[in-house]
């Protein structure tokens, strides 16, 4: 983990802008290829799962906490657009948008 921990600490911080591969490996001290081995062997998933996963947690974090419209969480947590963010929510949440922000907020 301590090799890729500036490129992870990178992702965290700038999981709104596009993944760029190229540079996370120059970060890393490696080729593409190895780097794209190794964040897949220490996290469990390709750097662009790892991207999407922080993007999800950023909108669900931004659902539950606040009453901004899913268009805005959707461009504020990285993705394109509305159509890419709810593709994106519903496969990895299960659910869609509106019915996680209902579920999550108290009654």
């Amino acid at each position: 983990y301590l090799e890729l921990a500036e490129v992870a600490n990178h992702l965290k911080q700038n999981f709104r802008e596009p993944l760029d591969a190229p540079r996370l490996a120059r970060m890393a001290r490696l080729s593409e290829r190895q780097f794209v081995r190794k964040f897949h062997s220490t996290f469990q998933m390709s750097p662009r799962a790892y991207l999407m996963q922080l993007r999800i947690m950023n909108a669900c974090e931004q659902l539950k906490n606040t009453a901004q419209p899913i268009t805005e969480i959707a461009l504020a947590s990285g993705f394109y657009d509305h159509a890419d963010f709810a593709r994106q929510f519903k496969r990895h949440m299960g659910t869609t948008a509106t019915a996680y922000r209902q579920a999550a907020r108290p009654i």
